[in-house]
């Protein structure tokens, strides 16, 4: 509370700074000031009788003066409310209470104090899921008990972490996290903590030691701090208990264990406890009344394998890098560099991360040499900017050197969310807005890089990609262009027609396909899909996009069928030939389930069409997906189609911009792609070969074989 006193007397102090300079520079402030005053007194002389005039509306007259005062202090540069008393959280005012509950700024200022005491802050920027890896978990090693490998408790571990997590807004979940030392079992709570923190959810981190300190200062010593500290113990989203059985088990501890679970799951609260007891011991010291509480109410999660510490130790003497003991054999083009253009800065900061990660991890003595000066960095960002004028020209800025370097610049045409002013008019960045920006960064650079590379998810005009008649060829100029400036390869995901490369025959040109991550994702969505002939089929939109569909049907042993669109070729609305009926070539989808993959989706239009006619046809589940989800048209549409039954799951990429609409809807699964983007960004900086990540056969057959072996396939 003393914190607050003092913002409440530096705000006053600081408001009546305010006043005196204004006042000094403009004296009609004072008066204004001093009538304000005088008004008040006045309007009650006149109600008593004490002096004579002609009665007035006191508020009407405060009003105007308000706003006479406002408009001299706009005219002289000043806000509106420049002498107002301003706080730090208008909620409370600075005063920590609304009423007799504590504001939020109160109970967040606390945990602060709580984080910065327990050092979690400092743990959770190593310690997330970024640098999450199953490397550590061995195939071979089993649990006697269960016959489950340890790489199979980690991955179902992780699976359930991400399950709390993702429905943790909806519903309140509980983890029992058990096993033998070593095993990754606080490492995994803090990688749960630094999610949901980063979502604004109030979160504590208790080991059992602090914990049952925390509540014996409450029960016995009675001060004031450690009495809110213990309502947030049971009134926080999330509550950490770190190393159960750790603390001196006493009849004080027990029924404080016992208290702490039962209300917060009666108050519908999460909480994780991790442990090194088995479930007989936990029973033993904590009663069977609790053992009974946890039980039913949380998810039981065993970790076994080896000592992931000692395995850390022993990597890095033997020079090892985590996953085997491969050198750097090869020397990078130049110092790494990554700048994601402000279009693309969520999906480069997750890129980044991986990479710093993975850099860390690899133990090599030639590491150190001056060739791989710069190799391992905290970060390999660089920030870069295109600022506006006030016409809407704009100028490519790099904030530090970059000479020498291999340059990576992430651009998304398609972020629409991005606005800049124009003549005092809010416009919203169009994909030929974000093209310019990356022109401009290329242009700062200067040709002083040793090699400068584009990332581009969505091809810029890629759905111009022939010429009919009096048309511009787009796409073709837009990589000749990038080319003459100096551009020596450029990535993009699922070309609308990878035959643009020819455009550009001499430069390294490659389109991706994300196709893995599509699996992965209707996997993990749909633990209980069948993948076999009788129960799948991969299923095409049109003609054009028959050759992503064999694919994916050749990988997963599956059937395929598509859909020939028929146009009228007579009119043209919005830019295109309509769609006069869908005509279907395929086996019979009686009683399947299909898979709809398509390179994007637009408006929807073609797209909730063929699982509307899929579905006449008796199909079973559709899952629609597509690279790039453009919803051009808004969801509204999708809304009404998943409720009335028409599809099941919808799957785009995190290439693109994402609202949060479309993140929080029920149907829809997003597919991370930074893991792949940080892959492709290695192997090319040290020059290596890309042909075994651009074909993804062998890690979906190893998907397909655990998704094969949990339904007992295999």
């Amino acid at each position: 509370m003393r914190n607050y006193n003092q913002k409440q007397l530096l705000q006053k102090h600081q408001q009546d700074e305010r006043i005196r300079r204004a006042e000094e520079q403009l004296p009609r402030l004072r008066e204004i000031r001093r009538e304000i005053a005088g008004l008040g007194l006045l309007k009650a002389r006149l109600l008593l009788g004490a002096q004579k005039g002609d009665d007035f509306d006191l508020a009407e007259k405060i009003q105007a003066l308000s706003l006479e005062k406002a408009e001299i202090l706009r005219a002289n540069g000043y806000p509106a409310d420049y002498l107002d008393l301003h706080y730090d959280c208008p909620l409370c005012k600075d005063t920590g209470y609304i009423g007799n509950e504590k504001c939020t700024c109160f109970r967040k200022a606390a945990v602060d104090l709580l984080y910065t005491q327990s050092n979690i802050r400092d743990i959770l920027d190593t310690e997330n899921f970024a640098h999450f890896s199953f490397d550590y978990y061995s195939s071979e090693i089993t649990d006697p008990a269960t016959g489950i490998t340890s790489l199979e408790s980690a991955r179902n571990a992780y699976d359930k972490a991400w399950d709390l997590i993702e429905k943790f807004r909806e519903e309140a979940g509980n983890l029992f996290i058990y096993g033998e030392t070593g095993v990754g079992k606080t490492y995994l709570t803090h990688c749960i903590a630094k999610e949901l923190l980063d979502r604004s959810f109030f979160v504590l981190y208790f080991t059992s030691f602090d914990l049952f300190d925390l509540l014996s200062k409450n029960a016995f010593e009675k001060d004031s701090e450690s009495a809110d500290m213990a309502a947030f113990v049971y009134d926080c989203d999330l509550l950490i208990i770190d190393d159960l059985g750790t603390e001196l088990t006493n009849s004080f501890v027990s029924s404080q264990l016992f208290c702490c679970i039962n209300e917060r799951i009666m108050n519908k609260k999460s909480t994780i406890i991790s442990t090194n007891l088995t479930l007989a011991d936990f029973m033993e010291a904590y009663s069977e009344r609790t053992f009974s509480r946890v039980t039913s109410n949380y998810t039981m999660l065993k970790l076994v394998g080896n000592d992931i510490r000692i395995q850390k130790t022993f990597r890095r003497k033997m020079n090892m890098s985590p996953k085997t003991a491969t050198p750097l054999d090869s020397l990078p083009v130049g110092r790494l560099g990554i700048i994601p253009l402000k279009s693309c800065e969520k999906l480069g900061n997750k890129v980044n991360d991986y990479i710093v990660k993975w850099r860390k991890d690899r133990d090599h003595q030639e590491k150190n040499n001056l060739t791989f000066e710069g190799y391992e960095r905290d970060s390999y960002l660089i920030s870069a900017k295109a600022p506006r004028f006030g016409s809407g020209e704009a100028k490519g800025v790099l904030q530090e050197s970059v000479r020498g370097d291999d340059l990576y610049l992430m651009v998304d045409v398609c972020n629409y969310s991005l606005t800049y002013s124009l003549c005092g008019e809010v416009n919203h960045m169009s994909p030929d807005d974000h093209f310019q920006d990356l022109k401009r960064i290329i242009a700062a650079v200067g040709g002083k890089a040793r090699r400068v590379n584009v990332i581009m998810p969505f091809l810029y005009e890629s759905r111009q990609h022939k010429r009919t008649g009096r048309e511009s060829l787009d796409c073709a100029l837009a990589l000749q262009e990038l080319t003459d400036m100096g551009v020596d390869n450029i990535i993009t995901f699922d070309a609308h027609d990878p035959r643009v490369q020819n455009a550009i025959p001499l430069q390294g040109f490659e389109t991706v396909q994300p196709a893995y991550q599509f699996v992965k994702g209707l996997f993990r969505a749909e633990p209980d899909l069948q993948v076999d002939s009788d129960h799948l089929m991969i299923i095409s939109p049109d003609a054009g996009g028959t050759g992503r569909a064999i694919y994916l049907a050749n990988v997963l042993g599956v059937d395929m069928g598509m859909f020939y669109k028929r146009r009228d070729y007579s009119t043209i609305i919005d830019g295109r030939n309509p769609i006069v009926a869908h005509e279907f070539l395929g086996a019979d989808v009686s009683g399947k389930d299909m898979i709809i993959i398509d390179d994007m989706i637009s408006s929807g239009d073609s797209m909730l069409e063929v699982a509307a006619l899929l579905k006449e046809k008796g199909a079973g589940k559709i899952f629609m997906c597509s690279t790039f989800g453009l919803f051009t048209n808004g969801l509204e549409r999708f809304d009404k189609a998943y409720e009335n039954g028409v599809f099941d799951r919808l799957l785009t990429t995190n290439l693109v911009y994402q609202t949060e609409e479309l993140l929080q809807k029920p149907y829809y699964v997003n597919c991370d792609m930074s893991k792949y983007i940080a892959l492709i960004i290695d192997t090319l900086n040290h020059d290596g070969s890309i042909s075994k990540l651009l074909n993804p056969v062998e890690r979906i057959n190893k998907l397909l074989q655990k998704h094969n072996r949990a339904q007992g396939k295999e």
